[in-house]
């Protein structure tokens, strides 16, 4: 017999309830950036220790010093405390809290692999984005609305490493992305629920494919949900047929929907900027 959504996302959820399918935790790294980063007197000393015990982050960070998002002028940046200071505390914590999950998206698993490497390149892709449109709203950080988007599909985790262990699934790749796409907002907000992030971040995973959203002002579900519908890799031919002019995230960002005019953000390069940077 066929699997259906259904029976997938029943199967996953009894195996989460029976711990026979553990949640995402988060990288010892990314953990210590975030108890670091909720003290209000931490400074870039402190964090410096911290994100220079991990190679990988520190070398991440460097990359995003250097790419065409920050760098300023010509002298290449390569000594992490300069790069950390550079972008001040809070910049610096989102940034180390977003790039150490990438460590995340890796498998043994041909296959897996492949869909969690292209999970977190539109991710990266995203969250550059998000970035640039935090700048038309009141009260919007661009280091969070980063991080944001580079947790927006943090979803489709489970639902892979679910597939790992299920070879008729893994092997439906078609399937596979349907089960995703229906999954991983309810899926991600649970983890970043479990993960103790703000409902400011755990209301995106739930809500940024919802066009019809009204809120009073801009938040970061809209950044989000603006971010993926401009983004020019997009190949989710759903999205693709979205009436821009519709959707209410872009009037409270002060954007326009259909390009050029006040409020239109040169996205030109941007994504592919951040996904080259985070990658």
């Amino acid at each position: 017999m066929d699997l259906s959504i259904a029976d997938v996302e029943r199967s996953i959820l009894e195996a989460i309830r029976a711990d026979a399918l553990t949640l995402p935790t988060l990288p010892e790294v990314a953990l210590r950036v975030k108890e670091v980063a909720s003290k209000p007197d931490t400074d870039i000393n402190t964090l410096y220790r911290v994100i220079s015990t991990d190679a990988s982050v520190s070398a991440r960070i460097l990359k995003v010093a250097n790419s065409p998002l920050m760098r300023r002028g010509d002298n290449e940046v390569t000594d992490l405390k300069v790069a950390l200071t550079t972008m001040g505390t809070k910049y610096a914590s989102n940034l180390a809290l977003g790039v150490a999950m990438a460590q995340m998206f890796q498998s043994k698993n041909d296959v897996i692999d492949k869909q969690l490497k292209a999970t977190w390149t539109l991710s990266s892709e995203v969250a550059g984005l998000a970035q640039a449109f935090c700048q038309f709203a009141d009260g919007l950080e661009p280091s969070v609305g980063m991080l944001a988007g580079l947790v927006h599909r943090i979803g489709a985790l489970p639902v892979l490493t679910f597939a790992e262990q299920n070879e008729k699934l893994s092997k439906n790749e078609d399937f596979l992305l349907e089960v995703i796409e229906t999954l991983h907002p309810y899926l991600g907000s649970q983890i970043l629920r479990n993960w103790g992030f703000s409902d400011s971040i755990v209301d995106v995973c739930q809500h940024y494919l919802d066009f019809e959203r009204e809120v009073e002002a801009a938040d970061y579900v809209d950044v989000v949900t603006v971010a993926v519908l401009e983004n020019p890799g997009v190949s989710d031919q759903a999205l693709a047929n979205v009436d821009h002019s519709k959707v209410g995230a872009y009037a409270r960002l002060n954007v326009n929907p259909n390009g050029g005019g006040v409020g239109t953000v040169e996205i030109s390069g941007t994504a592919s900027d951040a996904a080259w940077a985070m990658g």
